[in-house]
């Protein structure tokens, strides 16, 4: 019965995906090929083409590492599903360590992953155009190569240090987007990166950017306390309207500096992403860019708890246990659209 519940939802879910082939990977059953269905994550990504999506499904298991060399869709069913409860019947995490994307990735789109290798990048990138949102990050993503443009960092959990890291003579990334992420320690970017920080939270005391950086920094809220610990480019117009506890900029431009913390969020939600929810007629409510919400909650793409895709999610599934007269199972299924 579940398996086919969690067929229509894809059904529904992924008509965009029409064209592309859908394939399930659940390390908790059976592989069953003729049906795309595959109990090990890099069997499942053998027996994908360029286009193909890879639905990988909650489980107390780790999925372990992949390295892609296709363009795929990969999601996952998020993160913190024990913290936030009603949005998801299903309290399993998609738990993976490492996902590297190789020449030939380029136009992969990840989400809903949680990325739990400690110490080492957790995803790292030798091409551009990459989306990689609503996903859980223990550590940082690491770009390796020249000419590297368009990566996209949005609605995702950070917990130890956020950013695009580069190795050895990497060029500094080009056009990149980071956006609605909540950034737990620090966050790094190389030097003369080039793109955008909007609708943000940074509570990690370190913020380096670097001095000659091409940044659109806007709608972001700084929560380290240490000026000398903020290195970004001299201030100007494409740095607004953003909030900091410290003054790293000026209040120029509409930005707001030595704003105490405990005005900024709401109170009484203790899920590790919801209370970063910011509190009504505080200091970030509406007073963004273009009237939004300062932080990762404003914006046209708001952060969303647990990191659940965009797509429907049963977050409630219940049955008496007992079939009537004419042999029918009665169930009662709540989907959320997303």
């Amino acid at each position: 019965m579940k398996r086919y519940v969690l067929l229509l939802i894809l059904l529904i879910g992924f008509q965009s995906f029409s064209y592309s082939k859908i394939i399930r990977v659940n390390n908790m059953e059976e592989s069953i090929p003729e049906e795309n269905l595959y109990s090990n994550l890099e069997d499942a990504y053998k027996n994908s083409v360029s286009g193909d999506t890879l639905y990988i499904e909650g489980s107390n298991i780790p999925y372990g590492d992949l390295n892609i060399e296709k363009r795929l869709t990969l999601i996952g069913q998020g993160y913190f599903t024990n913290e936030n409860l009603g949005i998801s019947s299903n309290k399993f995490e998609t738990v993976v360590n490492r996902i590297t994307l190789s020449d030939g990735s380029s136009g992969s789109k990840i989400y809903g992953l949680k990325f739990n290798q400690s110490g080492l990048a957790n995803v790292i990138t030798h091409v551009g155009n990459i989306v990689l949102s609503n996903c859980y990050f223990h550590f940082s993503i690491i770009v390796i190569g020249h000419n590297i443009e368009n990566i996209v960092v949005n609605r995702s959990y950070f917990n130890l240090n956020g950013g695009l890291s580069v190795n050895g003579v990497t060029e500094p990334p080009q056009n990149f987007i980071f956006t609605n992420n909540i950034v737990v320690g620090n966050f790094y970017i190389k030097d003369e990166s080039s793109g955008t920080i909007t609708n943000n939270v940074f509570k990690g005391s370190d913020f380096s950017v670097g001095e000659n950086a091409n940044l659109q920094i806007h709608n972001n809220i700084f929560l380290g306390t240490e000026i000398s610990d903020y290195l970004m480019p001299e201030e100007g117009s494409n740095i607004s309207h953003n909030i900091s506890v410290a003054a790293p900029f000026s209040d120029g431009n509409n930005n707001q500096i030595n704003i105490v913390e405990a005005d900024v969020f709401i109170t009484g939600d203790n899920s590790s992403d919801g209370k970063f929810q910011i509190r009504e007629g505080g200091p970030a409510d509406g007073k963004g860019k273009d009237g939004i919400d300062i932080g990762p909650f404003g914006g046209p793409k708001p952060y969303k708890l647990s990191g659940l895709p965009d797509i429907p999610t049963i977050y409630d599934f219940s049955t008496s246990g007992f079939g009537n007269a004419d042999g029918k199972l009665p169930i009662t299924i709540k989907v959320s659209a997303n």
